[in-house]
Order: C-alpha cells, then sequence, then structure tokens
C-alpha cells in the first residue's frame, strides 16, 4: 500500500513538473494593468522561459548576486550622502567666513567714513580717498561673493 501511495506521489509531482505552463496574459484596463490566463482585448501574451525558474542553488546564487547589487548601491548612496553633507558644511564654513569678513570691512568702512567728517580741512581728500577703497573693497568682496554662495 506503501509503494502505491508513494508511486502515486511521485507520478503526481512529476506530472505537475513537466506539464506545460499556460499562457499568461497581460491586459491593461482603464489604466489598470492585471494578469490573466485568459486573452482579453489588446492583451499581450507574456513569455516565461524554464530558465526564469530557478533551481534552489540558482536561486541561492542569485539572493547573494541580488545582496551584492544592493550592497553596492547603499553603498554608492552613502557616499553620496556623505559627499553633500560634507559640501553643505563647507559652504555653511564659506559663508560663516565671508560674514566675519564682511563685518570687518563693513566697521572699516563705517570708521573710514567718520575719520573723512572729522578730519581737519588740510586731510580731508586722503581720509575721502582711503574711505573710497574701503567701500570698493567692501563692494567687490562682500557684494559679489555673497550672491555666488547665495546661488549655490
Amino acid at each position: 500500500m506503501r509503494i502505491y501511495f508513494l508511486c502515486g506521489s511521485l507520478v503526481a509531482s512529476l506530472l505537475c513538473i513537466s506539464m506545460p505552463a499556460y499562457a499568461i496574459y497581460r491586459c491593461e484596463a482603464s489604466g489598470k494593468i492585471s494578469y490573466s490566463d485568459m486573452p482579453c482585448p489588446g492583451a499581450r501574451q507574456l513569455e516565461i522561459r524554464d530558465s526564469q525558474i530557478d533551481s534552489p542553488s540558482s536561486a541561492k546564487k542569485q539572493h547573494i548576486e541580488n545582496k551584492k547589487a544592493l550592497e553596492k548601491v547603499e553603498n554608492a548612496r552613502h557616499r553620496e550622502t556623505e559627499a553633500h553633507y560634507k559640501a553643505q558644511q563647507r559652504v555653511g564654513k564659506q559663508r560663516a567666513a565671508l560674514e566675519k569678513k564682511c563685518a570687518a570691512l563693513s566697521r572699516r568702512q563705517q570708521y573710514a567714513s567718520e575719520d573723512v567728517r572729522t578730519a581737519p580741512q588740510k586731510s580731508v581728500e586722503k581720509a575721502r580717498r582711503k574711505a573710497n577703497r574701503i567701500t570698493e573693497q567692501y563692494e567687490a568682496e562682500c557684494k559679489a561673493r555673497r550672491s555666488e554662495l547665495l546661488a549655490s
């Protein structure tokens, strides 16, 4: 009795394995995609080859390959995120340094304009030239660079 049962099970499993695959159709209706074993209007038959059905050993190999590929993608994403973070830090440091330098130039500009107002008649022209130079330096270094850093 057991022999017949084992033979019957073996034959049934062999028949299941060796049975031809049914056609599978990809149907699209109202923007929704569905899969069916019966054709629908405008359906496209999908080809499923035996090579797509993996054995346990090839499935394990495929799993390992997929895991390695995922690790590569994760590592690349991590490197990209880290590079973006470092770039943000670098820009932040540059902005802080520019703010500090511009604040110092602004104070120098303020002091130079005060010197022009309080200078004796004889040295007013010299003080005015100095104030103009400081103003030019402030505009050249602060206004242009500030717009560059804000754009980045």
